[in-house]
C-alpha cells in the first residue's frame, strides 16, 4: 500500500466515519475532515462512543445520519453502509453481542 496523504486519502474515500466522543466533538479538525468528505457527497457518519449520544451531538453533525455502539440496529446499519460502498454482502453478525462487546471495550479504554 502506498502512504498517502490525509488529504489524498479524503479524496480517495467512499465513505467516512467519525468516532464522535466528548473529547473529540470539540476539536475543530473533525468538522473540517467531515466537511470534507460532505462537499464532495460521501456518506458521513458519527460514531458516537465514551458518553457521547445522538441526541448530544452539536450542528452540523445533529444532521448527519449517526449512531451509538450499543445501538444493535445502529451498527447494523452501518455495516450494511460500509458493505454497500465496498460493495460487498452484509456480514452475518449477532449485533447485539457485538453491541455489548464494544460499549465494553469503549468503557475499559475510557477509564
Amino acid at each position: 500500500m502506498t502512504d498517502l496523504s490525509i488529504t489524498e486519502k479524503l479524496t480517495a474515500a467512499r465513505l467516512m466515519m467519525l468516532l464522535a466522543s466528548p473529547a473529540s466533538v470539540p476539536r475543530p479538525w473533525l468538522n473540517f475532515e467531515a466537511g470534507a468528505a460532505w462537499i464532495r457527497g460521501i456518506d458521513v457518519i458519527p460514531i458516537c462512543h465514551s458518553g457521547m449520544t445522538v441526541s448530544a451531538l452539536p450542528s452540523p453533525l445533529s444532521e448527519l445520519t449517526a449512531i451509538t455502539l450499543s445501538d444493535p440496529e445502529g451498527l447494523r446499519g452501518l455495516f450494511s453502509t460500509i458493505a454497500g460502498a465496498l460493495k460487498l454482502n452484509t456480514p452475518s453478525v449477532d449485533f447485539g453481542q457485538l453491541a455489548a462487546e464494544l460499549t465494553t471495550e469503549a468503557s475499559l479504554v475510557a477509564s
